[in-house]
């Protein structure tokens, strides 16, 4: 191989190493994986397939998967939080919509 050649190889390694950098393909695979796995979708109803991007995932971000895993983990079989709180309960006795005085009623 002679310099020239191994310098044109040199920078096109340099160039590649540096669109791939820009490009950012893992975070984007590891952000796309991510949502999968936190908000789920029709796409991860299956257990194969929940298995699939977990897997995924942690060939990305080992360390977040486990996070993620553990939480979902302790999570199951819960029902959902509540988004707002119950309506108040009004308890006691029954007040008449009208009050008669004894005068009034007398006079009519």
């Amino acid at each position: 191989m002679s310099p020239l050649t191994a310098t044109i190889a040199a920078l096109g390694l340099l160039a590649a190493g540096y669109a791939v950098g820009r490009i950012r393909p893992w975070d984007r695979l590891d952000n796309y994986l991510w949502r999968k796995l936190t908000f789920g979708g029709t796409w991860t109803r299956s257990k194969p397939r929940m298995a699939a991007i977990a897997c995924l995932h942690a060939l990305v971000r080992p360390l977040v998967t486990a996070g993620i895993l553990r939480q979902m983990w302790r999570d199951r079989g819960q029902s959902p939080k509540p988004t707002h709180s119950p309506a108040i309960r009004i308890t006691g006795p029954r007040i008449p919509n009208h009050r008669v005085n004894e005068e009034q009623e007398a006079t009519e």
